[in-house]
């Protein structure tokens, strides 16, 4: 994985699983090398198949340079509140690089607390809760939504602000939202069968650097730039924009988790070796971090 910014301040690439699965900064995956880069809204997120030996003989017949290619969207979200009129309430933004507004039906406000389950006074039976322009979904224990209780999502007037609102809720479930982690996920297209292309998942109260125990710190003032360790080669006629409707029957699954500085990456071509390039700016943009190792097992949450 490498990270265009300014200079090279850290390198690394992974290999998928048998699932065709791999993760970065994060509990079963691979560590950044040098420093733990941030990743912040509007950076690129590169993942090709490396020239390796390994990938030359891999069959089926990986293109080299090939891959996915999936934009860090600009969505955060304060932590959920009791409004005090029986909802719980979320206050968030969500732009595009060019001030407008992200497509509304491409948002989800989610509540995840696994105490929902079980819990005294609870009838919610799974572990998050969710909010959107459709309605949103608060299922009970038998898989079905809980009668009277919604989770709206919409922008204020004009303004790229937006809340969501969770409502039908008794006061043990409330109290249980507003304990639980508020997240935002944008995605920058939808499939026809309802997959979310190039998503980012803004996680209210996590922070970045190190996501498991040996991985580097975070940048500490500044770092001197360094030559990457391995080429940073891709083919862009190969290389499949998440934001673009024509590349949905080949597209693999890249999110962004910038708050945690992590990826997780589905879809390509299992025990294969990957690079993933995070840029800022354009194409020509520097190298600033990168991540190398082999995948372990693991899932993020």
């Amino acid at each position: 994985m490498q990270l265009r910014r300014g200079g090279v301040v850290s390198d690394a690439v992974g290999r998928t699983d048998a699932t065709g699965f791999l993760e970065v900064n994060h509990p079963g995956g691979v560590c950044w090398r040098t420093v733990t880069p941030d990743i912040v809204p509007a950076d690129v997120v590169r993942v090709t198949y490396r020239d390796t030996a390994n990938n030359r003989l891999n069959v089926p017949t990986v293109v080299i340079g090939s891959g996915a290619a999936a934009t860090t969207q600009n969505v955060t979200a304060t932590q959920a509140f009791d409004a005090g009129n029986g909802t719980v309430v979320i206050k968030g933004k969500a732009q595009l690089a060019n001030g407008n507004r992200i497509a509304l039906d491409r948002l989800e406000v989610r509540i995840v607390n696994p105490e929902f389950i079980g819990a005294p006074g609870s009838r919610i039976g799974k572990r998050d809760i969710r909010a959107d322009s459709a309605g949103g979904r608060v299922d009970g224990t038998n898989g079905n939504p809980i009668p009277g209780t919604r989770g709206t999502l919409a922008y204020d007037g004009t303004a790229t602000t937006f809340t969501a609102v969770f409502s039908g809720l008794n006061a043990d479930e409330r109290l249980l939202v507003v304990e639980g982690q508020t997240r935002v996920m944008g995605w920058q297209q939808t499939t026809a069968a309802g997959d979310r292309l190039g998503m980012t998942i803004y996680e209210v109260g996590e922070s970045g650097g190190p996501g498991l125990g040996g991985c580097p710190p975070g940048p500490n003032g500044v770092v001197l730039p360094r030559a990457p360790s391995a080429p940073v080669f891709y083919q862009p006629a190969s290389l499949l924009d998440a934001a673009n409707p024509a590349n949905q029957p080949s597209l693999q699954a890249v999110t962004v988790f910038p708050e945690r500085d992590f990826i997780s990456i589905e879809g390509f071509a299992a025990g294969t070796d990957l690079q993933v390039v995070v840029r800022r700016g354009n194409s020509a943009a520097p190298v600033v971090g990168t991540a190398r190792g082999h995948r372990r097992q693991g899932r993020p949450v």
